[in-house]
């Protein structure tokens, strides 16, 4: 009974002493969340966006926030480049064409024989600078009408780097996020 009782306090002393001195995440570096961190908060400094794009997509507690822009739809502006007036987006998109394919092919679930089809690919390219209609309303949502618009796209995206913190609500359950890291990206030019 005794020396089971040493064994046990022996045992207890040597995993305090181990815990102690193993730092936060382990006998020794650190927390694995907290090298991520780290090398997020560096590549947002040295403004490697390729390596903070690599670190975070392979993390599922960071985003990065602020990087959409247009180009006929929201994109990344990491894979945007600007060419004379336009932007044109470096990843090729799917061409999709309404065609009749037949009932036993059509997988829309709607069996009526027609379904959408690849037919190619192709870069997306819009203007930087272009028009749009806008509702604009008066008399409260009474006398409405459409406006043209023009609209300039920002050049000079303020990225934010954020980090799952916790989720709430009961319901509608929400994630919350905290900023770690902030970095100005400019759009490149195209090569």
């Amino acid at each position: 009974m005794r020396k089971t009782m040493k064994i046990i306090l022996l045992s207890i002393l040597t995993l305090s002493s181990i815990s102690s001195n193993a730092g936060i995440g382990g006998i020794s570096g650190g927390s694995k969340n907290g090298k991520i961190r780290d090398t997020i908060i560096e590549a947002t400094q040295n403004s490697d966006w390729k390596k903070l794009r690599a670190v975070i997509g392979k993390s599922f507690k960071h985003q990065i926030k602020g990087d959409s822009i247009f180009v006929g739809q929201r994109v990344s502006a990491f894979d945007v480049c600007i060419q004379g007036d336009s932007l044109k987006h470096l990843k090729k998109t799917p061409i999709y064409e309404n065609r009749y394919v037949g009932k036993s092919l059509d997988k829309d679930h709607e069996k009526d024989g027609w379904t959408f089809v690849e037919v190619g690919k192709r870069n997306l390219v819009y203007p930087i600078t272009y028009t749009r209609y806008q509702r604009e309303c008066n008399n409260h949502g009474k006398r409405c009408r459409r406006v043209l618009v023009e609209e300039t796209q920002d050049l000079m995206k303020k990225i934010q780097v954020e980090e799952y913190v916790r989720t709430i609500g009961d319901q509608s359950e929400r994630d919350i996020y905290e900023p770690i890291a902030e970095q100005v990206f400019e759009v490149p030019h195209c090569k």
